[in-house]
């Protein structure tokens, strides 16, 4: 069995999968049995979306060696595997800082001078943590108010 990626998720999808499964015309006599069922549950996979949500968050909070650095004009952002529902990317992005900041031995760093070092790549990962943390905290208390 094939492993799955950390923000590959089996119910998160399933509302939407089967709304366009069964489509806006009941043209089989047994489209409105599967649809009539589906509703039936629906409230229990909308639950255990959720919950597959927070976690998939979870899985991707230990973001060894799955840190990625990119430069957009002046400023150096990281970014990993993070999913969230709401969001097209399954990735979390945080601003690093400045590049020419950013390591005190070389005015205008390359990607492979960050990567290569310690305290950049400890900056990125403690933004990225606290990021996605912020973000499983606010989908927690969303969770807990809604189910508990």
């Amino acid at each position: 069995m094939t492993e799955m990626k950390t923000t590959q998720g089996v119910m998160v999808n399933v509302v939407n999968d089967v709304n366009q499964f069964i489509g806006e015309v009941d043209d089989y006599k047994i489209t409105p049995i599967y649809s009539d069922l589906f509703k039936s549950i629906k409230d229990k996979v909308e639950q255990l979306a959720s919950l597959e949500e927070l976690i998939l968050q979870q899985r991707c909070m230990n973001p060894d060696g799955k840190i990625k650095l990119s430069l957009l004009r002046e400023y150096v952002y990281a970014r990993c595997p993070f999913y969230r529902r709401d969001k097209s990317t399954k990735d979390i992005r945080v601003l690093i800082g400045r590049i020419d900041l950013l390591d005190q031995n070389t005015q205008s760093p390359t990607l492979d001078d960050l990567y290569n070092n310690p305290d950049v790549m400890r900056t990125a990962l403690v933004k990225l943590l606290s990021a996605m943390k912020d973000e499983f905290v606010a989908k927690s208390e969303v969770y807990f108010k809604m189910y508990d």
